[in-house]
């Protein structure tokens, strides 16, 4: 279990350094919440050990939200996260 942690912490550590233009603190932490859930998506749905390979999957994510009915703001919302993370 420690290792798991210890990958979380470093893909969450990558999230936050890739967020270092932002400057408005609810927008970085929108980010953070949307970005750490598309993460999760890459890690429960293709076994992603690193941010940098989840970037190939951000169309597979937006086709799966689309798909779990979700509204196209909240999609774009969702996206927009995956994208700015990566």
């Amino acid at each position: 279990m420690a290792k798991r942690e210890s990958k979380t912490y470093v893909i969450k550590k990558d999230l936050r350094k890739n967020l270092e233009g932002v400057k408005h603190n609810l927008t970085r932490k929108q980010y953070i919440r949307d970005g750490n859930r598309f993460v999760r998506y890459c890690r429960e749905q293709h076994d992603v050990k690193s941010l940098s390979e989840c970037q190939s999957y951000i169309q597979t994510y937006c086709d799966w939200l689309v798909e779990k009915g979700y509204s196209a703001s909240t999609v774009h919302t969702y996206v927009a996260a995956a994208c700015k993370v990566c």
